[in-house]
C-alpha cells in the first residue's frame, strides 16, 4: 500500500523553482502521529503558494517543515483557511509550532497573506517572517475581518512586530475597499 508522505511526494522534486499546494494537499501530507521532516534541502525552491488550514496544527507543522527546507525561499503566498468558526490553538501546540520555527529567510522578498483573522497561529507565523527575513521588502496581509475594532486593534499590534529588514512594509488590505 502506498502511504502519502513526504518521501513518496517530494522526494525526486529537488530542482523545482515553484510549489503550489491546494486543497487539502497539505492535511493529506500530515496523516500520521509521527513528525515528518522533509527529505531534503530544496535549493531551487523561490516560489510557495500554499493554502492553510490554521485550526490543523498538524498541517500547520508541514508546512513549516516546508519553509524550513526551502533556504532559497523569495515568494511566499498564504491563503488561510479556518474549518471552525473560531480557530482556536491550544496553546501547547502554538509552543511546538514556534519551537519549529528555526528558518532565516535571506532571500524572502514578498509574502502576502490572504484570509487573515489575527489568529494567535497566525500572528505567530507574520511575527516569525517578519523577524527572520532580512531583505524582505512587502508583507501583504488581506484580511476577512469584519468588526472595525478588532482590524484597529490588529492592525497597531502588527505595526510593532520587530522586523529583520529595514526596508519591510506591511500593508494592509481591506477587501470591502
Amino acid at each position: 500500500m502506498w502511504t502519502c508522505d513526504f518521501s513518496n511526494i517530494f522526494g525526486s522534486l529537488l530542482a523545482i523553482q515553484e510549489l503550489f499546494l491546494e486543497g487539502w494537499f497539505l492535511q493529506s501530507l500530515s496523516i500520521g502521529d509521527e513528525k515528518r521532516l522533509l527529505p531534503s534541502t530544496y535549493l531551487h525552491l523561490k516560489t510557495i503558494s500554499i493554502e492553510l488550514n490554521v485550526a490543523d496544527m498538524n498541517e500547520i507543522l508541514v508546512a513549516i517543515y516546508l519553509l524550513n527546507s526551502s533556504p532559497n525561499l523569495q515568494e511566499l503566498n498564504v491563503l488561510l483557511w479556518h474549518d471552525r468558526e473560531s480557530a482556536i490553538v491550544p496553546v501547547i501546540d502554538l509552543q511546538e509550532a514556534n519551537d519549529q520555527l528555526e528558518s532565516t529567510f535571506n532571500k524572502l522578498r514578498v509574502v502576502d497573506f490572504s484570509e487573515f483573522l489575527g489568529t494567535e497561529i497566525e500572528l505567530l507565523l507574520v511575527r516569525f517572517i517578519l523577524a527572520r527575513s532580512p531583505v524582505l521588502e512587502t508583507m501583504i496581509i488581506s484580511h476577512a475581518i469584519q468588526d472595525t475594532r478588532k482590524v484597529l486593534t490588529l492592525l497597531k499590534g502588527l505595526l510593532r512586530f520587530k522586523r529583520a529588514s529595514q526596508q519591510a512594509e506591511i500593508v494592509y488590505l481591506d477587501p470591502a475597499t
